[in-house]
């Protein structure tokens, strides 16, 4: 019982907010742990006992989360945003010109994104069923009918 005690003792109502900012920053539960001096374990038993701290986690990794998919998704179909060119002279910006730039899609990003989306259809490896039996008699048929295609010319 005193382990029990100590980690619920150890909780801070502060802790809520500041477990937010870190999360936003792209905090794991290791990190808060190491930041918050405990163990990874009593990060898991305060999200257990503190619904306003697992709540805040949530919520705070679930909009990083967001934004990344959002990225991903840019980075395979291509985007264009606004830029900007400066040209300078003597050190100080001489003009300003608004363009858009262009980003084709990336094809590692489009590999990734269907091979999650749709693994079944996009997966390295496609599983197949056989059905039948072969015989250690069949393949040797069809060794040697291999054999005799590709024997060299005597």
């Amino acid at each position: 019982m005193t382990n029990e005690i100590d980690y619920r003792s150890k909780f801070k109502e502060n802790y809520v907010e500041q477990a937010r900012k870190l999360c936003t920053l792209g905090a794991i539960d290791e990190d808060l742990a190491e930041f918050f001096n405990v163990t990874v374990r009593t990060i898991y038993n305060w999200k257990n006992d503190y619904p306003d701290f697992a709540d805040t986690l949530r919520e705070s990794k679930l909009a990083l989360d967001t934004k990344v998919v959002r990225s991903l998704f840019e980075r395979a179909t291509g985007y264009t945003h606004t830029d900007y060119k400066f040209a300078t002279h003597g050190g100080k910006i001489t003009d300003v010109r608004e363009y858009q730039k262009h980003y084709p899609p990336e094809t590692a990003a489009i590999i990734f994104w269907l091979k999650n989306r749709q693994p079944n259809l996009w997966r390295d490896k496609q599983h197949m069923e056989l059905s039948g039996s072969i015989t250690a008699e069949r393949l040797s048929e069809g060794r040697d009918r291999a054999y005799l295609r590709n024997k060299p010319e005597e």
